[in-house]
C-alpha cells in the first residue's frame, strides 16, 4: 500500500514539475502579400521547449502564405525568413532554443487576407 501511495505521489510531482505549453491566440490578423510581414504573436519558450506551432483555422485553399521568425534579445536575428510556401492550418518550427522570445510574422502571396489562429510552444523531437 505504501508503495502504490508513494508511486502516485511521484507521479503527480512529475506532471506538476511540466509546465504547461505557451499558447498566443490572434484574431483577424491582417496579412499583406509577401514584401509585408504582418506579426502574428510573439512567444516564449519555456527552458524545456523547442517548438513553435502555428495553427490558423478558415483559410481558402488557393491561399500561398509565408512565415518569418525572429529570434528576440541581445543577438537578435532571423532563424526563418521568408520561409514558403507553407501550410498555416498545421506549421511547426523545431529546433528552437527554449527560454528565449521569439516573434512570429506572416505574409501572402496574392493579396490580403485576415487570419485567425494559434501560437503554441512545446517539445518536440528533432532528429
Amino acid at each position: 500500500m505504501k508503495k502504490k501511495l508513494l508511486i502516485c505521489i511521484l507521479a503527480a510531482a512529475c506532471c506538476l514539475s511540466v509546465p504547461a505549453a505557451a499558447e498566443v491566440n490572434f484574431s483577424e490578423v491582417k496579412v499583406d502579400p509577401a514584401d509585408a510581414m504582418d506579426h502574428l504573436g510573439k512567444v516564449v519558450l519555456a527552458e524545456n521547449e523547442n517548438t513553435i506551432s502555428l495553427s490558423c483555422g478558415d483559410t481558402g485553399a488557393n491561399d500561398v502564405y509565408f512565415i518569418s521568425v525572429y529570434e528576440l534579445g541581445e543577438d537578435s536575428k532571423y532563424i526563418v525568413k521568408y520561409m514558403g510556401p507553407v501550410n498555416i492550418t498545421g506549421f511547426k518550427i523545431s529546433g528552437l532554443e527554449g527560454g528565449k522570445e521569439y516573434n512570429v510574422r506572416l505574409s501572402s502571396l496574392t493579396g490580403r487576407r485576415y487570419v485567425s489562429g494559434t501560437l503554441t510552444t512545446s517539445y518536440e523531437e528533432v532528429e
